[in-house]
């Protein structure tokens, strides 16, 4: 029973080992996958930023390319290295633990061995005592059927010979009784020694065992601890290779960034100083726009000027032409105002001549004779001017 469960309690600490192993083995594939779908994927982004790269440009990530794939190729040697050596110890930890558990079963198969003498040599001592019991009991039984022949013999001879044969059987009894009493005395002894003995040789293996299983579970926690130790070590040295290769991939993606930072604020700038370019042009031609606006609104209000000028010219001319021609106007009408009250005069003078000179027949006479009379009345007053 022991025996089967310790086989048992191995196999399975020995299947937690095999599993132990292949959650390892598959968290280092899992990250291998991973490395590798993140190497797919960085160079797909490379492959893509080099599209759009320019020749120069292309010479220079080809050697920053290079010098990448060098030690991406550098870090796998590495890790396959490592991972060869990881491989090795965990052969050589193997090969311990199987070496410990082929000595543990050959002691297990050596401790079930002896048990199985030990229980033949019990199983044949108590055959051969029950043999001799056996045959004491058969020959106890013929002797007493020997005696019961004699004792019930009707023969008075034989008296002396059952009281001798009764004395013989009560020595006997007595010294059967004691030598019974001294063989369960002796087999009490032997029984008491051959288990102190059997018991001291229990608690010498017991104590070897509980030895043996303090010290296998002290190899077996120092392997641990030494496997914990150098998971954490594997751990700690994936996870600073990881952490490096984080930082490479960050410092990358940081120049990638940068690199497209910088060239978003070269064409920023670019397209600031081509932004700035036309509206200094914008502005230039609406500065012109605006000057030859302001300078045909000049023109435009000098030649509205120079009309309204001449339009003013043309009206003071006209009017000063009306006017001159009104003050000739009203000269010649001036003049003929003082031409005809001159007439007037005249004529009223020559009236006053006529009506003195002729009589109102004469007058009405030389009238149809006088072609233009006033012109004679006037020529009268002139030569009477003269006379006088």
């Amino acid at each position: 029973m022991e025996v089967s469960k310790r086989e048992q309690f191995l196999q399975e600490r020995a299947q937690q080992q095999l599993r132990e192993i292949e959650e390892i083995m598959r968290a280092d594939r899992e990250k291998k996958i991973d490395l590798e779908r993140q190497r797919f994927i960085l160079r797909q982004e490379e492959k893509a930023h080099w599209a759009s790269l320019s020749k120069a440009e292309k010479v220079e990530a080809q050697q920053r390319l290079r010098l990448k794939e060098r030690e991406e190729e550098e870090i796998r040697w590495r890790l396959e290295a490592e991972e060869d050596a990881d491989r090795a110890k965990l052969r050589e930890v193997e090969r311990k633990k199987e070496m410990l558990r082929r000595l543990k079963y050959e002691e297990v198969n050596r401790e079930q061995y002896e048990r199985e003498l030990m229980e033949q040599a019990d199983k044949s001592s108590r055959r051969w005592h029950f043999a001799q019991k056996r045959d004491a009991a058969a020959e106890q039984w013929e002797a007493k059927r020997e005696k019961e022949k004699t004792r019930y013999s009707l023969d008075p001879l034989h008296f002396a010979k059952i009281e001798a044969q009764k004395a013989l059987e009560e020595r006997q009894r007595r010294e059967n009784t004691r030598m019974r009493d001294e063989d369960v005395l002796s087999r009490a002894v032997e029984e008491k020694e051959r288990k102190e003995q059997y018991f001291k040789l229990c608690r010498e293996r017991k104590r070897c065992r509980d030895i043996e299983r303090r010290r296998e579970a002290n190899e077996t926690s120092m392997m641990q601890v030494e496997d914990e130790c150098e998971q954490k070590q594997r751990k700690a040295q994936r996870q600073a290779e990881e952490y490096k290769q984080t930082l490479e991939q960050m410092q990358q993606l940081a120049d990638q960034v940068a690199t497209k930072q910088k060239d978003r604020l070269q064409e920023a700038r670019n397209r600031k100083l081509m932004y700035d370019e036309e509206n200094r042009q914008r502005r230039i031609q609406q500065a012109q726009l605006q000057l030859d606006r302001i300078l045909e609104k000049h023109e435009r209000e000098a030649m509205e000027e120079e009309d309204r000028r001449a339009q003013n010219l043309d009206v003071i001319e006209a009017r000063l032409h009306d006017k001159r021609t009104r003050e000739k106007l009203n000269l010649q009408m001036m003049r003929e105002d003082v031409v005809s009250m001159e007439r007037q005069d005249w004529e009223d003078e020559g009236t006053h001549l006529e009506k003195l000179l002729w009589s109102p027949q004469e007058a009405i006479a030389l009238r149809h004779m006088v072609i233009d009379y006033p012109q004679f009345l006037r020529v009268n007053v002139e030569v009477l001017m003269e006379f006088v």
